[in-house]
């Protein structure tokens, strides 16, 4: 059994969430970890980041998704 993994810290719950949904659209589950209080406080966020941790062995399928998600997002701010 493959262990649990980072894939990547994020500066918001915003960008975390539209990621998670991005994996989880490929079948990839997530572990969403955050220290903003459930939500209701997401000032918090700022402390740790909020952190998506996933399987293992999703972790080359996950990368490739990030990279591509970093490219469009990118490609937004030019």
């Amino acid at each position: 059994m493959a262990g649990i993994v980072l894939l990547k810290t994020f500066n918001t719950r915003e960008e975390a969430e539209i990621v998670r949904s991005l994996l989880e659209s490929h079948k990839i589950k997530v572990i969403l970890k955050t220290d903003d209080a459930a939500g209701f406080y997401p000032q918090m966020d700022l402390s740790e980041g909020v952190k998506i941790f996933i399987d293992e062995s999703n972790q080359k399928e996950a990368n490739e998704i990030l990279e591509i998600f970093n490219e469009s997002e990118d490609a937004k701010r030019e």
